[in-house]
């Protein structure tokens, strides 16, 4: 249950910064799950957890934060 909460919680941090929702991949977190089975293989089963456009996006947050970056 943990892993699942803090995919979602990922998801809404990274769509408040960017207001992008979801991803097409459905073995990254941040797919848009309708049906259990969807959401298990998104937050729990994929090949790995967060697709490449993803970790970028997340990278670039990061940046921000730590003050490397002007902007996401």
């Amino acid at each position: 249950m943990t892993e699942v909460v803090k995919g979602y919680v990922l998801q809404a941090l990274v769509f408040h910064s960017t207001e992008e929702a979801f991803c097409e991949d459905r073995n990254c977190r941040f797919f848009n799950a309708h049906w259990q089975e969807e959401m298990i293989a998104a937050q729990l089963g994929g090949g790995y957890e967060i697709c490449p456009f993803h970790q970028n996006i997340i990278r670039k947050i990061n940046e921000f934060l730590e003050g490397k970056n002007e902007k996401i």
